[in-house]
Parts: C-alpha cells; sequence; structure tokens
C-alpha cells in the first residue's frame, strides 16, 4: 500500500501518521540537530534554509523546515519536515543531512516533466 500523496507543490510527500513530537523552540531543534550532525553538509551560505531534494524536485531543492519528529519502533527517531505550502514529510534524518551538501545528486530521483522543461 502506498501511503504517498503529493502536496499542492506538486512533491511527492509521505505525511506522518500517529503522534509528531513538534519541536517547541530553536533550543530543541537545534539539539536534535545537533544530535545528528543534521547541519553537517550544510552549507553556511545556506542559512537557516534546509533543502529537500527528492522525488520529482528540481535538482537545486525545495525549502523547508524542520517541523519535529516520530518515534517508531519504540527507538528510531524519523524526521518530520514542513514544506512552504504547510504540508508535512517523513524523512530518516540521515537523507536530509545528505541533501544539504551541493554535491548531492538527485538526478536519480529527478523526472522531467513537460512543466518542469518548460520551467
Amino acid at each position: 500500500m502506498d501511503s504517498y500523496c503529493k502536496n499542492s507543490l506538486g512533491l511527492r510527500v509521505l505525511p506522518p501518521m500517529g503522534e509528531i513530537i513538534k519541536f517547541n523552540n530553536v533550543e530543541e531543534q537545534q539539539e536534535f540537530i545537533d544530535k545528528y550532525e543534521i547541519a553537517k553538509y550544510k552549507p553556511t551560505s545556506q542559512g537557516d534554509t534546509w533543502l529537500y531534494k527528492g522525488r520529482g524536485c528540481p535538482k537545486k531543492g525545495v525549502p523547508c523546515t524542520i517541523y519535529g519528529y516520530q518515534v517508531f519502533n519504540e527507538m528510531h527517531e524519523q524526521l518530520v519536515i514542513e514544506f512552504l505550502d504547510g504540508s508535512l514529510h517523513c524523512i530518516l534524518y540521515t537523507h536530509l543531512k545528505e541533501m544539504q551538501s551541493s554535491k548531492y545528486d538527485n538526478s536519480v530521483y529527478y523526472e522531467v516533466t513537460k512543466e518542469a522543461a518548460e520551467g
């Protein structure tokens, strides 16, 4: 069963199911970022912006924010990110970390659509 859907930006997202632990403040969010070294490959020129470079995204990525996380199997944590349209998406923190690198190649996911080719 496919739990993915498209958000209003046209991105294929995996909405969270169950309880989301939302960060209440910047300090909580920063603790999580530091714990998993999510900012390790993030260029300083990117500032506070996080980039999602998944399937169907432009190669440069789509801005998102780190919204919170979910715990599954009582021990693993999965990030929940929020896109500009307010839609939420579940992603492994290691994947988001890799996407921050300017060398990250999302061409394996990139599908040229008529809109992307014209845009």
